[in-house]
């Protein structure tokens, strides 16, 4: 293809096309009909299978083999349509075929010669009058031939056979049938040589051409290869031929031989011969190449001549060949195939190209439309007229109608009129019929595909186009801007609405709305008034695009477009009628002039002959009736179970069939077979080629070829078709339940690879031939059909997707939910294959379909139940993993055992699969969890969303509650029926964005950020805009308010209003009520009590205030009274009451708190969420400042900040507006001051301002904004409901206060908890020690205390009001007009009058209250934590902290706690809409999470948990225990079940623990907590023994635990100048360095003590200094445990066997868990590398002696039994190299290795020049330097390993100086991450976790294989390996622990080793539960003995010794 072809096709010319390459290999066989059976038939079963195989698993081309000589039937005789058949199938091979498409077989016979089927009327009147003329009787042409006058011009039509011998095709009585079979080969011949004789005579008479008088003498051999050889110019690529001579053939046996020579009259045929000759032997060998041409030489052997046996050598040397060169053949044209971006995307510019082509011939009529289009498309090309007029041209134009009515062709028709509209211009078309090619079926190829051809044509790179949707979106709209006036854009885009892939439902929502100049865009899509899901694209088009005239409806042609359609139609197909058969046509499209029926009539019509009978000339009125009467033809002309078949299986499948699907298909089907062969024994049991081609060519246009899974396949071309097919062949269930079973069983591949498959023989056949057997088996020649397709070398080559999208699509429908469960649903290696290749959401629709249609008339109800809940807890186990499953597939064993391991035990199917998972999974991830670690579906929690890197500020739901908007740094839209991730913009803000707000209708959206940008989203299109902050003088925005038309965005002092193109359109001042007019001649505002009292003649406001100061219930209960029955209220300026100022404090806090949260875009993503949560705690303690804090605040944000001393404050600071439209709006006006929250409401109506409203604390309003809810009432947290009146809002009622109600104290409370108390809450709900609350209420009064009120909400039914207080939630039911019956019980502070009185007051009200030390606390003003009711209102739901409340709304009774996330929830909504009853949450964890509260109370499998991060882990595997150290406790585990069996602190409120060992037997466990050591008894729960050392930064256990080692570095001796030096005595140099770092010369005293187990008695202590300055490194042990081994900066110690000094506590470097180094040999190969804390320490310890030119490092060398000093030795590590740890070299006890910064992993903080200094202890000198080394090594010292923070992970010789020895990860910037190795215990394995990617990583050592990439749930903080190796314990920083069994597959015990873990065991809980009462039993049995002994031997001071001999 030549470049300039090339351009053409990219610029979308329709001109001179190439033909387009496809995916199929389809050879046509040509061959004479008897001669080459055996060659033909061992091919078929030999050969075909074998090339279909390598087609389909080398290049992924599906094989196909027309061979028109093999099963003909005389059926096909019968119309002598045979020869056209040949001919259009070697036109449709050479169009389709991939490299070979013609192969022919010729021999010694030239083969049968048919007589014309068609001959010219003139010519055949020439022949009859030759015929007479020369005296020869012609009545026998004019039996056979009738003239048809409806062909233009006439043709006489051979007659079929049966149509005058009407037995032909009798079967049924063989005897006639032979009778008449005889008669007509006997007329043929006559018929022959009649027509030879007069053609012979013409063309001497020169009356004929030679051509057509050949054409009465030629076979339809020679005419193939005519057609498919010497007529084409590429035969080298595409065409074979074989010839074979057989020598001495038997002439005696004239029966034998006349099946391989031509016979006449007893005698060889020497006409026949002559020709053939002159085929075979001059025209093919001088057209075909040598290479192509084989040519064999055989003897004729035996009765039969050609044999397989006789001619063994022959037909294997042939089937070779043949397959090498078809093979060699498609290789060839593979690799011409263009592979490059470009060449792809020609071919499929070209096949949108072609289709347009065929469109567009078959066009007539519809001038307005083109006209329409034409003035579209012309109007703003030519120049720029204005921006205006440019606006109103933008939006792309829609066609649209009813499916058939002709968009597609009017489509075309306007592309193929672009040159001419466009004439001088270069214009660049962009076609494409969108779902009629793979890359046009999906939205990402497709966007990917236009891309690339507009780059091509603007001279674009490739390489610029992104591969994710949302930037791939963006830059598409990009390129649009290309287009200029000489060469314009225009895009044609055909039926957008049946793109696949789109975001959610919106498969038009990537649409632009608005095109540049030059640029035009036409689109097509469907739309059905009585079909609303067909039309939904065309909808939400209509709100995208929001100009009528850009919408074209596509009507039907009318009844004279029609008739005129059809008559140039039938003009050009060379056809007419008869005046009867015209009106038969008028009548019939007066009825219905669709363009589809008009088709179906033309089709009809021109079948019609000028002699065809009225009878057989019927129209039908409908499409349908037209489509049934199609199908009956064909069916009658080529056999109705035939027809019947091959149509239902093409129509039951789901998304098509390729031809060789079908062939397979019908094959293997017996019943078609047993019809096709009941007269026949084929040699191979499969269908004929020849009938599928026949029956498919009497469906011209009706099946279209699209592609579907990467394979060409057949398809209904209209949606009408497949109906009517569905209505014919489907109506028996039974016969739906066939085929589906059918595919079903094909797609599983049981009869495939030679598998035969059974079946039995027909009567009529085992009497014809004889047979005895009435079964057979036979290879019905189909493929195998794994799930995976492996290359020569094992890997995978590509899946099965056919496999994946059909099997179980028809299992559902078959109804075979055993093979559905077994096969695929249940089975791992289909979910992980699928998963692989496949979108998670493709995986769960084959879930959703099986649960949609599991009703099973066979199963019970018990058993579908079942089965449906298995199906969920899989689908719901895969949606909860799918952030994870999305990214790594091979994690799907670990998902689904971590999720679903408890729930093996009723499960069947879940129990099978989780053990496929441990038996096969391990191929995939080797890292298998022990036991239950992920939440496990079933429970309340629906779906996990993720997908921020930030905490979620805010989301909405959108108004059909179909999707839910998420925002942090990013919008992130989940579609909420299939928690797909339906849309991710990332407008690449800096900041975070705050609030969210969409458009009424859904449009768009808007939030803004903490850096006062704000972003307007098209949530249709995903277009943003970015807007600066409009607002002047620095002022920050506050809040947003979005209209459909209007975006308005708000600071505190003015507002802005936007279009939504993002243009400023207006800007305004705020102007609070009255202004300055309304204040007092002393500037102060307006008391409103005063304005109250002036107002309402009759109310003493002084009253109300002298009530608040009584201690009488009585007056309380009167004012309330009357507060309820006649005031009108309003708020007053008071001072807030001591409590309500708390609360108001609290509210503070928090919105400092948020102002520390909303500075996260300045944070890495490394310290977020912990970091902050950490500030937020910290800033809520610091109480008796939050005042001055907030009044700071308002000072910096504040224009005007009066003194709120003797003035009442302003509400002039606006707080939030609303518009219902430009005319009617509310703002809301506040003080600016929390501790003073009055507000006023602003109201314009129709632009006339109303009264303000004055309230405080709390207001919601209905939907309709005539209703709203607000305290009013002055100095009380009464509620009040008012409605809009003509002149303002008008009081209704007031709600009543609920039942007082105890709170409810926990039985712990945590220390958040205790953060968010009153300093002086000693009294529950705010209550004093006297009995009275703060407000002078007493404790006994029946109704509740008023609390603050935080915040008002209304349910989406506007019928129940939810109040947030401080200590709980108020409900109000049916405010929306209930009357209330003023029971006794809901207000008993009520009088007797009070009853006589109808007041509209709620019927209900109802308090929840939180537990004790729980409370509600305000982020914002008027928004605090939200509480919803479930959709049957049984159930109350509140999100506080990280925590779920429900309570029961019957009673009020909290009646569960769930722990949803493990940060705080930030917003909590309900979505109760249809069958959803659920509740919606988000938080700074990151996740938006789903909650089902139909399943609130179901049983959840907890899974332990501290709540705290886990800082480090110790092992003891002898006893089965892991220990966990947290900041406030000690976690002991069991290291098989995952339980948490205690908690061990001291000091229960508010211990901080640093440090754990449990000792190797499990016994003991050494602790420090709060400055002390403990040793705990780990069984007994008790501390045995506790001693004061402050600031440990080290236990250690040593001497096989009988000792440990406790390092303590006291922080009051941190900054303290040292005292007692213990540097050597420096040189000169030394000092004048520490003159020029003075800092240096401060030091820190370090205390290490070695005490013995479990007594605790000191064994020797010993004193060392550190430099301030420098971190702690850990104490090693040398390998021979003689040695303890310091890091210290001073070159003596001092040895004291006295106490240490007493110290506060230090955390210091303590809670670094991934940073801890072992020292003996066997735990160096075990550790993991220095956590990030660590890192960045080590960092910063390396800039500040980068100063000095040389630091020093001393190593102290103590004896390990008594502590004295023995070596001291002084090391220069160099400039900028810090020690990071020390390592005890194995097998030479005398070297350490000390690491450096720099050595290679996080630890060594990767900088460069690190590695490790080897130092020999006894010479004092270095060994040698090993460079890049960590620190880790295996336990013979050979191997170390480099991991580099920045990426990398490589296997070290430390003996070769750090030479690499095996690279496991390639050096890659990653970026700086946390990573951290290790060799896990018997050095097999190596671990590699990156914080990065969150993932785990496993290594083989000895050949570098990756065996495991394990994604873990949250951030790892502590990693460690079991003793034996077989596992990884890991701790994380949600406080879970994890054990990883590492399953390497090459171990054979690996599977019997996970079968013998409890976790899969279904009834070890009942078993766990035996065992634990049995070992408590025993435990009791022996406690008090053991303390009794233990006491006693303490007082008579035993030694050490012998007390350990005693506990023993």
């Amino acid at each position: 293809m030549d470049d300039r072809t090339v351009d053409l096709i990219f610029a979308g010319s329709l001109e001179s096309l190439p033909p387009v390459s496809s995916k199929i290999v389809r050879i046509f066989t040509s061959s004479t009909f008897t001669d080459t059976t055996l060659e033909r038939n061992t091919l078929m079963a030999q050969v075909y299978p074998k090339i279909k195989d390598f087609c389909r698993e080398k290049h992924g081309l599906e094989f196909q083999v027309v061979d028109m000589r093999w099963g003909v039937r005389d059926e096909a005789t019968d119309d002598h349509m045979t020869t056209e058949l040949c001919m259009k199938e070697i036109e449709n091979c050479q169009r389709l075929s991939m490299g070979p498409n013609f192969v022919v077989f010729l021999g010694q016979k030239y083969g049968y010669r048919p007589i014309p089927t068609y001959i010219l009327s003139s010519e055949l009147q020439m022949l009859r009058d030759d015929l007479v003329a020369g005296g020869t009787d012609a009545s026998l042409l004019d039996l056979w031939y009738r003239k048809d006058a409806n062909a233009v011009p006439p043709v006489s039509v051979l007659q079929p056979i049966s149509s005058i011998l009407v037995n032909f095709n009798n079967k049924r009585v063989p005897k006639l049938q032979q009778q008449d079979q005889a008669i007509w080969w006997d007329t043929l011949g006559k018929m022959q040589k009649l027509l030879r004789k007069a053609a012979l005579s013409l063309f001497n008479a020169e009356k004929l051409s030679k051509d057509n008088m050949h054409s009465y003498f030629m076979s339809v051999t020679e005419r193939e290869v005519i057609n498919g050889i010497l007529n084409v110019k590429n035969t080298r690529n595409h065409c074979l031929a074989y010839v074979r001579y057989i020598n001495n053939i038997n002439l005696q046996n004239l029966r034998k031989a006349s099946l391989f020579i031509d016979i006449l009259n007893r005698s060889i045929d020497t006409e026949a011969t002559k020709l053939l000759g002159n085929l075979r032997d001059e025209r093919l060998p001088a057209k075909i190449e040598s290479s192509n041409l084989q040519r064999y030489t055989v003897e004729w052997i035996g009765r039969e001549g050609l044999d397989t046996e006789t001619h063994e050598e022959y037909l294997s040397h042939f089937l070779t060949h043949f397959y090498r060169s078809i093979t060699k053949l498609v290789d060839r044209a593979m690799r011409k195939e263009d592979s490059s971006a470009q060449g792809q995307i020609v071919t499929e510019i070209l096949q949108h190209l072609h289709a347009c082509n065929n469109s567009v011939k078959v066009f007539y009529g519809r001038e307005d439309d083109l006209e329409r289009m034409h003035m579209y498309m012309v109007s703003d090309l030519v120049e720029e007229e204005g921006s205006n007029a440019n606006e109103e041209r933008k939006p792309p134009l829609v066609l649209h109608g009813e499916g058939g009515c002709g968009k597609t062709s009017l489509l075309a028709k306007a592309a193929s009129m672009t040159p001419v509209w466009f004439a001088g211009t270069r214009p660049v078309c962009i076609i494409r019929f969108l779902g009629t090619t793979p890359d046009s079926s999906a939205l990402t190829p497709t966007l990917i595909s236009i891309c690339q051809q507009i780059s091509y044509n603007y001279m674009l790179p490739f390489e610029e186009i992104p591969d994710d949707l949302v930037p791939l979106m963006a830059h598409f709209k990009h390129l649009l801007t290309f287009a200029s006036a000489q060469q314009p854009l225009l895009l044609f885009l055909d039926s957008v609405d049946q793109l696949t892939g789109a975001q959610g439902a919106n498969k038009v929502s990537w649409l632009p709305t608005r095109l540049p100049p030059h640029c035009k865009m036409v689109v097509s899509c469907a739309e059905e008034a009585d079909n609303p899901e067909v039309s939904r694209d065309y909808h939400l088009l209509k709100r995208m695009i929001d100009v009528e005239e850009n919408f074209i409806k596509v009507t039907d042609l009318g009844e004279d477009l029609a008739m005129q359609v059809i008559r140039m139609w039938m003009r050009s197909a060379h056809r007419d009628l008869s005046n009867y058969q015209w009106r038969l046509v008028a009548n019939a499209i007066g009825q219905c002039s669709l363009p589809i029926f008009v088709k179906l009539v033309f089709a009809e019509v021109c079948r019609w002959r000028s002699y065809t009978k009225p009878q057989e000339t019927h129209l039908a009125s409908t499409v349908m009736d037209s489509i049934m009467m199609l199908f009956e033809r064909i069916e009658k002309q080529h056999g109705r179970i035939l027809v019947f078949h091959a149509l239902a299986y093409i129509t039951a499948a789901k998304s098509g069939l390729s031809e060789s699907e079908l062939e397979d298909l019908i094959s293997l089907d017996d019943r078609v077979l047993d019809d096709v062969y009941q007269y026949h024994m084929p040699p191979v049991r499969r269908i004929p080629p020849l009938l599928w081609t026949r029956i498919r060519n009497d469906l011209p246009n009706y099946l279209s070829e699209r592609e579907a899974d990467g394979v060409n396949v057949l398809n209904w071309y209209h949606r009408q078709f497949r109906d009517t097919a569905k209505e014919r062949y489907f109506k028996n269930m039974n016969m739906a339940t066939y085929f589906h079973s059918s595919i079903a069983d094909y797609y599983s591949g049981i009869w495939g690879g030679g598998n035969p498959k059974p079946f039995r023989y027909t009567e009529i056949q085992r009497h014809r031939f004889n047979l005895t057997e009435k079964e057979g088996s036979a290879d019905r020649k189909v493929p195998i059909q794994p799930l995976v397709f492996l290359s020569k070398d094992g890997k995978v080559s590509r899946y099965n997707l056919r496999k994946f999208g059909e099997m179980p699509f028809h299992l559902v429908r078959s109804r075979r939910f055993g093979d559905l469960f077994s096969q695929v649903l249940f089975n791992y290696q289909w979910l992980h294959a699928k998963l692989s290749s496949c979108p998670l959401q493709a995986v769960l629709s084959d879930f959703e379909d099986a649960c949609n249609n599991i009703e099973d008339r066979e199963a019970t109800r018990e058993t579908i139940r079942k089965r449906e809940r298995e199906l969920v807890l899989v689908a719901d186990a895969l949606r909860l993993g799918g952030a994870v499953l999305g990214v790594y597939p091979d994690m799907l064993a670990p998902q689904l055992v971590g999720r679903l391991l408890p729930e093996i035990g009723p499960n069947p199917n879940v129990r099978s699969l989780l053990r496929q998972c441990d038996a096969e999974g391990i191929e995939h991830c080797a890292l298998i969890p022990y036991f239950h670690c992920l939440h496990t579906p079933g429970g309340p929690l629906k779906y996990s969303l993720e997908g921020h890197q930030f905490a979620v500020f805010g989301f909405r739901l959108t108004t059909d509650y179909r999707y839910v908007v998420s925002i942090s740094n990013r919008f992130i839209t989940w579609d909420l029926s299939t928690s797909d991730l339906a849309r991710d913009v990332n407008p690449g803000l800096q900041g975070i964005m705050q609030l969210l707000v969409l458009s009424p209708d859904n449009r768009f959206g808007s939030a803004y950020t903490n850096n006062n940008q704000t972003v307007l989203l098209n949530m249709l299109t995903n277009e943003f805009i970015i807007l600066d902050n409009p607002l002047e003088d620095g002022e920050q925005v506050t809040g947003l308010y979005l209209l459909n038309t209007h975006l308005f965005v708000h600071g505190r002092r003015s507002w802005c209003q936007f279009d939504m193109r993002g243009r400023l359109q207006e800007k305004k001042c705020c102007n609070p009520p009255g202004g300055t007019g309304g204040m007092n001649e002393n500037g102060h505002w307006p008391d409103p009590e005063r304005i109250l009292s002036a107002n309402i003649p009759g109310l003493d406001t002084s009253q109300n205030r002298e009530s608040n100061g009584t201690n009488n219930n009585k007056g309380n209960s009167s004012q309330l009274e009357k507060n309820n029955s006649t005031e009108k209220p309003n708020p007053t300026g008071r001072k807030l009451s001591k409590r309500d100022s708390q609360a108001h404090i609290q509210m503070q806090n928090n919105r400092d708190s948020d102002s520390i949260v909303s500075q996260m875009d300045s944070v890495n993503e490394s310290n977020t969420t912990a970091a902050i949560v950490h500030k937020m705690k910290k800033q809520r303690t610091k109480k008796d400042s939050s005042i001055t804090t907030m009044a700071e605040l308002e000072n910096e944000n504040s224009d005007e900040n009066p003194s709120t001393q003797g003035k009442n404050l302003v509400p002039n600071i606006l707080l939030f507006l609303e518009f219902t439209s430009l005319v009617t709006y509310r703002f809301v006006y506040w003080t600016g001051e929390l501790e003073s929250p009055q507000m006023v409401l602003q109201t314009t109506k129709e632009s006339v301002e109303l009264e303000p409203f004055y309230f405080h604390s709390a207001m919601v309003m209905t939907q309709d904004k005539s209703t709203m809810y607000c305290c009013a009432t002055p100095n009380r947290y009464i509620v009040s409901k008012y409605q809009m009146g003509e002149k303002g809002w008008e009081f209704v009622s007031n709600l009543p206060l609920p039942l007082k109600k105890k709170r409810m104290k926990r039985d712990s409370e945590s220390e958040d908890d205790e953060d968010d108390m009153d300093e002086n809450d000693g009294s529950m709900n705010g209550w004093d020690e006297d009995g009275e609350n703060e407000d002078g209420q007493n404790k006994d009064s029946g109704v509740e205390d008023e609390q603050v009120l935080l915040q008002l909400k209304l349910d989406k039914e506007e019928a129940t009001l939810l109040g947030t207080v401080s200590y709980g939630f108020v409900i109000w039911q049916d405010v929306d007009g209930g009357v209330s019956r003023n029971r006794e019980d809901n207000f008993s502070d009520f009088d007797s009058n009070t009853e006589k009185e109808a007041v509209h007051v709620p019927l209900s009200v109802m308090s929840l209250p939180l537990p004790y030390g729980i409370r509600n606390i305000s982020t914002r003003l008027l928004q605090s934590n939200s509480v919803v009711v479930s959709g049957n209102r049984d159930v109350a739901i509140a999100g506080v902290r990280k925590n779920l409340y429900v309570w029961k709304m019957e009673s009020g009774e909290l009646m569960k706690v769930l722990d949803a996330h493990f940060g705080r929830i930030i917003s909590l909504e309900p979505l109760t809409v249809g069958n959803w009853n659920s509740v919606i949450t988000s938080s700074i964890d990151r996740t938006v999470k789903v909650w089902n509260v139909n399943n609130i109370f179901e049983q959840v499998h907890v899974i332990d948990r501290h709540e705290l991060q886990i800082d480090s882990i110790s092992l003891s595997q002898e006893a089965g225990i892991v220990v966990t150290v947290t900041r406030g406790c000690v976690g002991v585990w069991d290291i098989k079940t995952g339980r948490l069996m205690s908690h061990l602190a001291d000091s229960p409120l508010g211990a901080i623990v640093t440090h754990a060992q449990i000792t190797a037997d499990g016994k003991y466990i050494v602790s420090a907590e709060s400055g002390n050591v403990l040793v705990w008894n780990r069984l007994l729960e008790q501390v045995l023994f506790r001693e004061e050392q402050p600031g440990i930064v080290q236990l250690k256990l040593i001497e096989g635990g009988t000792k440990f080692l406790a390092v303590s570095r006291p922080p009051s001796a941190i900054n303290a100048a040292s005292t007692e030096t213990d540097l050597a005595p420096s040189s000169p140099g030394q000092v004048q360095d520490q003159q020029q770092a003075p800092d240096e010369q401060t030091s820190s005293r370090c205390i290490m003590i070695v005490r013995s187990l479990p007594s605790g008695v000191q064994s020797f202590s010993y004193e060392f200094t550190l430099r301030s300055t420098i971190p702690y490194r850990d104490a090693i042990i040398t390998s021979d445990e003689q040695h303890i081994v310091i890091i210290s900066n001073s070159g003596s110690g001092t040895q004291n066997e006295k106490q240490p000094k007493k110290g506060s506590r230090s955390r210091s470097g303590s809670t670094d868990a991934l940073s801890k180094r072992r020292d003996s040999a066997a735990s160096t190969s075990t550790t993991s590398s220095t956590s990030s804390k660590r890192s960045s320490s080590a960092k910063s310890e390396s800039a500040a002696t980068a100063a000095t030119a040389s630091p020093v490092t001393t190593l102290l060398v103590l004896n390990s039994q008594t502590g004295s000093l023995l070596h001291r030795v002084t090391l220069r590590l160099g400039a900028g190299k810090d020690p990071i740890c020390l390592v005890p070299m194995p097998n030479k006890p005398q070297q350490v290795a000390v690491v450096t910064s720099g050595g290679g992993d996080s630890g060594a903080g990767g900088a460069a020049g690190g590695g490790a200094a080897l130092v020999d202890i006894r010479t004092k000198r270095v060994v040698r330097w090993i460079s890049r080394w960590g620190g880790h090594m295996t336990k013979d010292g050979k191997f170390g390993l480099c991991a580099p923070p920045r990426g990398g992970l490589e296997l070290l010789e430390l003996k070769k100086g750090g030479g690499t020895a095996r690279t496991f990860i390639p050096r890659v910037a990653e970026g700086v991450f946390t990573v951290a190795t290790a060799f896990n215990r018997t050095d097999e394995y190596v671990l590699y976790y990156h914080s990065g990617h969150k993932t785990l990583r496993v290594f083989r050592t000895n050949d570098g294989t990756m065996i495991a990439n394990y994604r873990v749930q949250a951030e790892v903080t502590a990693l460690e390996s079991t003793e034996d190796g077989m596992a990884v314990v890991i701790g994380t920083v949600d406080g879970c622990l994890s054990v990883l069994a590492i399953a390497d597959p090459l171990k054979p015990q690996v599977s019997q080793f996970l079968a013998s873990l409890p976790s899969r065991d279904e009834q070890w809980k009942k078993k766990l539960e035996k065992r634990r009462a049995s070992t408590r039993f025993k435990a009791a049995a022996s406690v008090a003995q053991l303390v009794t002994h233990f006491n006693t031997m303490t007082q008579h001071s035993q030694s050490p010794k012998l007390l350990a001999q005693s506990e023993e």
